[in-house]
């Protein structure tokens, strides 16, 4: 019988299946993983507006949103403002392989797994000027992204087998969930409103799931499906500062304190015979906890002297990985991680009809592989209607690691090898669509 210790996994994958696992079926291995899936991608969609600038929204103010990205912002409302947005995703996942000629060179790479996916994505945010000198917001948006989708078949590569090219296995592996913050955030400013301060308070909840199966067809080892689901909640606070040096500048900072995440997982192992019917089913549960560490924002916002306005931001964002800590780490272990840099810098200019087109740029880095980095490329428009606008964006990201394989790759032919890793190469492109309307 072929057991779940062929299931490549590596320490943040392991988490992912919530560490019970591990306790729970004996023999798991540890190998490689995919990036940013072992806790979570901190690039989630938070609006049209603010994706089509990349994200940024430490010194520039962002409605409800701001709760999330810099309370003090919201010092900015002199209204009732309400935002909604939501979006649409195309992961693309194209795996390669060196392809060696009879005399053992290098000939090209070559596929041997691709995958596409669709994923939607909402945020929502309000904001009030609750009375001279006090601004309130509220939002909800993605924190942390788990989604992740694996899935491919095992052929046999023999020309002579009948039929040709049958299929020896079926495989995936698959996450899903999403972590979500709802925020509520306070501003104070001083009556010159050069100065502000803010504060918000993060409830985050949501589950992540995970799902490995594995269907043989051509011999008579056992197929097995392992799935994993942990409800996740907690709470911390995010504390904003925002400075007006000038009529053309604002410089704004914030700081997320640790979040962490508790609750209780639960596993699910199921066996089946080659015919199918399940033989074995057996299920444990587990508490299990993740510490998020600190997330540090400054940023700075020009409005050069140009007609029609233009709004010129930058934002970089410290994300300290390395004192993450999981539960189901053996006692005394570090982080496995690296500290992240995201860097982001948007583009809005205002036509004279009051359309405003926008563009950003982002790089982010991985904390998985110190290496590996997604570079985004952003846009976006806005279009009047009474006392609203409506927003579309568009993302465009890229980023390229080498990774170990998922499964093995074993064939009756010893002579068929394959490299210990692929070059694996993952695309995103996000289409968003939102409205602001103030009242």
């Amino acid at each position: 019988m072929r057991r779940q210790n062929e299931i490549h996994l590596s320490t943040g994958v392991a988490s992912v299946l919530f560490a019970g696992l591990l306790m729970i079926l004996p023999g798991v291995s540890a190998a490689g993983s995919v990036l940013d899936t072992a806790y979570g991608s901190p690039a989630g969609a938070l609006g049209a507006e603010v994706d089509a600038m990349a994200g940024t929204g430490a010194a520039l103010y962002r409605g409800g949103l701001s709760t999330r990205l810099n309370p003090a912002m919201l010092a900015e409302e002199w209204d009732n403002r309400l935002d909604g947005s939501l979006s649409l995703y195309q992961d693309h996942e194209d795996r390669f392989q060196p392809l060696w000629d009879s005399f053992g060179s290098y000939v090209t790479d070559t596929a041997i797994a691709s995958n596409r996916n669709h994923y939607f994505d909402s945020g929502f945010g309000a904001a009030i000027r609750a009375a001279e000198g006090l601004a309130v917001g509220l939002s909800l948006s993605t924190l942390y992204d788990y989604t992740y989708d694996f899935a491919e078949e095992l052929r046999d590569p023999d020309p002579q087998s009948d039929p040709r090219d049958q299929i020896l296995e079926e495989r995936s592996w698959r996450y899903d969930g999403r972590l979500r913050a709802l925020s509520l955030g306070f501003a104070m400013s001083t009556p010159d409103e050069k100065l502000s301060v803010g504060v918000a308070g993060n409830y985050a909840f949501g589950k992540r799931y995970a799902d490995v199966r594995r269907r043989f067809f051509q011999d008579q080892d056992d197929s097995t499906i392992l799935g994993g689901e942990h409800w996740l909640d907690g709470a911390n606070a995010t504390l904003g500062i925002r400075i007006k040096a000038s009529p053309r500048v604002t410089i704004g900072a914030a700081w997320e304190t640790p979040l962490k995440v508790q609750g209780e997982a639960a596993i699910t192992t199921e066996t089946f015979d080659v015919a199918g019917d399940s033989m074995i089913v057996e299920a444990a549960t587990a508490d299990v906890s993740i510490d998020y560490a600190n997330r540090y924002r400054f940023g700075f916002t020009l409005h050069p002297r140009s007609e029609p306005r233009t709004v010129f931001t930058v934002d970089l964002v410290l994300t300290e990985w390395t004192r993450l800590k999981d539960s189901s780490w053996d006692e005394g272990d570090e982080s496995p991680y690296e500290d992240t840099i995201d860097v982001r810098v948007g583009v809005e200019h205002t036509f004279y009809n009051g359309v405003p087109l926008r563009f950003g740029f982002r790089r982010l880095g991985s904390y998985s592989d110190r290496e590996a980095g997604a570079t985004f490329f952003t846009t976006g428009i806005g279009v009047p209607w009474e006392r609203g606008l409506f927003h579309v964006s568009a993302e465009l990201s890229k980023i390229s690691s080498y990774q170990r394989h998922w499964f093995p790759y074993e064939y009756a032919d010893p002579d068929i090898q394959t490299a210990e890793t692929a070059r694996v190469d993952e695309t995103r492109f996000r289409l968003g669509a939102g409205f602001t309307y103030l009242f």
